[in-house]
């Protein structure tokens, strides 16, 4: 699959459509991941959307209704609460690995815990 096929408005073949997804780590720029690390985002409307990491440290989830911009999101697994420090402004930002990669360039590191 394409990058950036899971846009609802856009969906590559057999692609599920997803709002936000990325992959959670135990540390920030790490490799380990951080399974069942609970994603929530907090949209300008006060509606709070959430996700588990799956055992790869892997999240998605996929909102029928609009997310209202900007937005809030942080991620925890007790007793670690960590907050993203900029708010995610417009709709296309949910591809969290987009600006949370290893990858030259990157705007910021892997998602992580601490």
């Amino acid at each position: 699959m394409a990058a950036g096929c899971h846009n609802p408005a856009n969906l590559g073949t057999g692609a599920p459509p997803w709002s936000f997804a990325g992959t959670i780590y135990t540390a920030s720029g790490g490799s380990t991941p951080a399974p069942a690390a609970v994603v929530r985002v907090l949209d300008a409307n006060s509606q709070l959307y959430i996700a588990v990491a799956d055992q790869d440290g892997n999240f998605s989830f996929y909102t029928a209704t609009p997310i209202a911009f900007p937005a809030q999101t942080n991620v925890t697994s007790c007793p670690t609460l960590t907050s993203m420090g900029t708010t995610i402004t417009a709709t296309g930002q949910g591809g969290c690995n987009s600006c949370h990669s290893t990858t030259p360039g990157s705007q910021s590191t892997p998602l992580g815990l601490m």
